[in-house]
């Protein structure tokens, strides 16, 4: 998976979906180590994760210098509206303030048919048409407003809260099964850095990837606290995933 995903990445060339990777690869890293770090030495409790992200980033940045079409793809991020694809997007961006504007409290309405209907009223040029704001952020705003936003992130929240938890409880007991609330974990955080400058959720392959990380996440929610309630160090987080809740 590693080595499609990698090909995938390099195939493409989508910026979102390399600053999601990176950001992954980098939260995969602390995971990790925050998995290991009762096993290790002290030298290693202390800089281990300090030296595994300076080698993950000396390791990209070769490949960057190594790869001329990749490194000038990367600082195309920064070029700002001399670059087309971002062109695009800022003058979408515009063009979505405004409807934001307009309707800031619930929005126009779910769904990207709405979407739709609306950009073109708003859209600063005929060349600049769009089926989606290049934002999973924006778009929630402007579909259900700073409301459905603030549930949006409340959810996230409490999800991430959820898997940091669970990720604890299976410390405690040492139960290797958290590594695949660490691929969860992961694999959310890259699809929000993605979906922050592209509409992903909009596309059923990628939105039901993210329901199924959202399922893995739930999935340790009562099963840690049933597996082993007399191994775990802190008591008092135990309520938290109790059968009654």
């Amino acid at each position: 998976m590693v080595v499609t995903n990698a090909y995938c990445l390099q195939a493409t060339y989508a910026r979102g979906a390399w600053v999601g990777a990176i950001v992954g690869t980098f939260v995969a890293a602390a995971l990790v180590y925050y998995w290991l770090r009762p096993t290790l030495p002290k030298f290693w409790k202390s800089w281990g994760l300090p030296l595994a992200l300076g080698v993950i980033i000396v390791l990209g940045g070769l490949i960057m210098l190594a790869i001329p079409m990749l490194r000038d793809r990367v600082l195309s991020i920064f070029s700002g509206s001399k670059d087309s694809s971002n062109n695009v997007r800022l003058e979408v961006w515009k063009a979505v303030g405004k409807m934001i504007h307009d309707r800031p409290l619930f929005g126009f309405g779910p769904g990207d048919r709405v979407f739709k209907k609306v950009y073109p009223i708003y859209q600063t040029s005929p060349r600049f048409s769009a089926t989606g704001a290049y934002s999973i952020f924006l778009e929630t705003i402007v579909e259900i407003g700073y409301l459905g936003f603030a549930c949006l992130i409340w959810a996230l929240l409490v999800t991430f809260n959820c898997g940091i938890q669970g990720l604890r409880q299976l410390r405690a007991i040492r139960d290797p099964q958290a590594f695949w609330l660490m691929a969860a974990i992961v694999s959310m955080v890259a699809a929000l850095f993605q979906g922050a400058t592209d509409t992903v959720w909009y596309r059923p392959d990628i939105q039901t990837l993210w329901w199924l990380t959202i399922g893995i996440v739930a999935s340790f929610y009562r099963g840690v606290a049933e597996k082993d309630l007399n191994a775990l160090p802190s008591p008092d987080l135990l309520p938290i995933y109790s059968v009654d809740a």
